[in-house]
């Protein structure tokens, strides 16, 4: 049995509201504790519950729950909502700036527990949480019930052999043949048996909404990129599709007008409106 707490930053909203920085102490016993329901804490969620573990997770974020797909779903920020004369805090979490695409920002209408959280070596006046060497790179990472499956593009694209090769110094670290073996034979193919992972159906990467997607492939065969087989463990250098974690009917209900659109004109990066990308489905219900 599985029980979720959407438990935000206390300390760090008292602090940002000016109130007391200490949270109410309150004790609790659970068999297993997990910090977190993004990736990795999902999937340690859905095998405790396999296993009939009394599980809780603890997560800072806030749920984000898709209430309506009938086409006035109005759950994440887009890009149109933060370029408004008020911004969206929903896209940012604690900051006084609304984030958006290519690292620019717009003040935001208030402070809030946003879905992108922004961590680098420059601490957030408003959040307690520690700020870390990054070398002048900003770290997006996403915030509440789902982590970073919320915010990301919901490709699952497993490296081949020869890339696994070129990014790691194999002689120095001769264990990690040892991981590839168990990555690429167990795995890589559990994890898709999960998540279920599809390419995009040909109907709709054929449509008018996917033109920049067609336009972007013949670039890169331009480019000397051409359409490979991502499967050839020994392609380094082309191009592909990748398999995406995306309910592709609902795609075609937002085509249709049956749903909100989201992905069809690219707002991804802050939550799909439409609730066209799976998330956290067999962890909540296990």
């Amino acid at each position: 049995m599985n029980k979720l707490l959407s438990v935000l930053t206390v300390s760090a909203l008292c602090a940002a509201c000016g109130g007391q920085d200490t949270p109410p102490h309150e004790q609790e016993f659970h068999e297993a504790v997990i910090v977190g329901s993004g990736y990795g804490g999902s999937v340690a969620a859905l095998r405790l519950g396999l296993a009939d573990v009394e599980t809780v997770v603890y997560e800072k974020g806030r749920r984000w729950d898709i209430t309506d797909t009938s086409g006035n779903n109005n759950t994440f920020a887009t890009y149109d909502s933060i370029v408004s004369v008020f911004g969206d805090s929903r896209s940012s979490w604690l900051r006084k700036n609304c984030f958006f695409t290519w690292l620019q920002f717009k003040s935001c209408d208030r402070i809030d527990t946003g879905i992108i959280e922004i961590m680098g070596s420059t601490p957030n006046e408003y959040d307690l949480s520690p700020a870390f060497s990054a070398n002048n790179t900003s770290i997006m990472v996403g915030v509440g019930v789902g982590g970073g499956s919320l915010v990301n593009n919901a490709e699952t694209f497993p490296p081949t052999r020869a890339m696994w090769d070129m990014a790691y110094d194999l002689e120095a670290m001769p264990y990690l043949n040892n991981v590839w073996h168990d990555l690429s034979t167990v795995y890589f193919n559990r994890a898709n048996n999960v998540l279920q992972p599809e390419y995009i159906p040909e109907d709709i990467l054929s449509s008018p909404y996917y033109a920049n997607s067609r336009e972007h492939t013949q670039v890169m065969i331009d480019a000397g990129y051409p359409m490979i087989d991502p499967n050839d463990e020994t392609i380094i250098k082309g191009s592909s599709h990748t398999p995406m974690i995306m309910d592709w009917d609902a795609v075609r209900e937002e085509m249709n007008g049956q749903r909100t659109p989201s992905t069809i004109n690219g707002d991804v990066w802050f939550g799909i409106n439409s609730g066209a990308k799976t998330r956290w489905i067999k962890s909540k219900t296990t």
